[in-house]
């Protein structure tokens, strides 16, 4: 039997600031632990990750570090997580966010209870400081046992990946047959490969999922975003779960669930993007939401107002006001 329960892996490129910060934590929490290791898995940085692992690899037996002879992206990177893992229980920990107060124990605690096909980490949002939580999720802080594996997905918060706990039998059985069909670099519009596992492992099997409802995973809110949201988090987001859909892997129920989520998000994401892409880039991404969301009335009234409104000079300079405001406040910490 694998003597090692759980796994985690920490994909990362270029961020050894933030990677110090997450590896101060956990280091004291993995140290000694027979049944527990720790894989970082570096996509060819070129900052001074190397001479950081190296001294910490020095010291830790169960610590391990994988640099990749070059860069394969971030699909690739995830793909070696899972590859990688030697454990039972397979988390996936970002570079930049950070185990507080013993999570490790309560993630071992869990597992030690009976199997689970996937186990979801509740978080509060932090800027800077750890220790000052800047936003918490609305999902309840208590912990929940999910009968039917998949119906975590659609719970309150669940979907940030440092917040994956994959039962790795699973997550290793599904990442063959998702490659055997696709690339990895085609799993790249959806920022990876981790989501699409857990939505896929997660749909196939009749073994529970457990929450853990107490935040005590934190996770970091970027500055600056490198993605828009009107491509990333509304037709990228919803392209990825029709896929899901027309493969048979979720109902027309959870495809309803996830539809609603992104009309909540339309607006939020106009504003957003209005100032980043020109008029015919905004009229064209109008256009292709509306083959999927003209029949709700909410898109036809209010989000199409937001696109036609964003291409106004005036409501582009009060974004743009609103946006320095924003960049100033996290500058100053206020």
């Amino acid at each position: 039997m694998n003597k090692i329960k759980l796994c985690i892996c920490i994909p990362t490129y270029n961020r050894s600031k933030f990677l110090e910060v997450c590896l101060e934590y956990l280091v004291p929490q993995v140290k000694h632990k027979e049944n527990v290791e720790v894989i970082v898995i570096d996509n060819a940085s070129t900052d001074n990750t190397m001479n950081i692992m190296n001294a910490i690899i020095s010291a830790h037996s169960n610590i391990h570090y994988y640099r990749n002879e070059m860069n394969i992206g971030y699909s690739g990177n995830q793909v070696k997580c899972i590859e990688y893992s030697n454990g039972q229980y397979t988390a996936i920990l970002s570079d930049d966010d950070v185990y507080t107060d013993n999570l490790v124990d309560d993630i071992l605690n869990i597992t030690n209870e009976r199997e689970y096909s996937f186990i979801a980490l509740n978080y509060y949002s932090f800027m800077e400081n750890v220790t000052k939580p800047l936003q918490a999720n609305f999902a309840p802080t208590s912990d929940i046992n999910f009968s039917r594996g998949y119906d975590i997905m659609n719970y309150p918060s669940v979907g940030h990946f440092s917040g994956f706990v994959f039962n790795s039998r699973l997550a290793k059985e599904t990442l063959r047959e998702m490659l055997q069909k696709h690339s990895f670099e085609e799993y790249e519009k959806y920022r990876g490969v981790i989501s699409d596992i857990a939505h896929r492992s997660l749909s196939k099997t009749d073994i529970p999922a457990f929450f853990f409802g107490r935040r005590k995973l934190a996770t970091r809110i970027p500055k600056e975003v490198d993605y828009d949201l009107l491509n990333h988090q509304c037709l990228d987001y919803y392209d990825f779960f029709e896929n899901l859909y027309n493969e048979a892997y979720i109902n027309i129920d959870d495809l309803k669930y996830r539809k609603k989520l992104v009309l909540k998000r339309l607006v939020r994401s106009v504003i957003s993007d209005c100032n980043k892409k020109n008029k015919n880039e905004m009229i064209l991404i109008q256009k292709k939401l509306k083959k999927v969301f003209n029949d709700e009335i909410y898109f036809f009234v209010v989000v199409n107002m937001f696109f036609y409104l964003g291409r106004t000079k005036y409501f582009l300079k009060i974004v743009e006001i609103l946006n320095n405001i924003r960049k100033q406040i996290i500058q100053f910490g206020i």
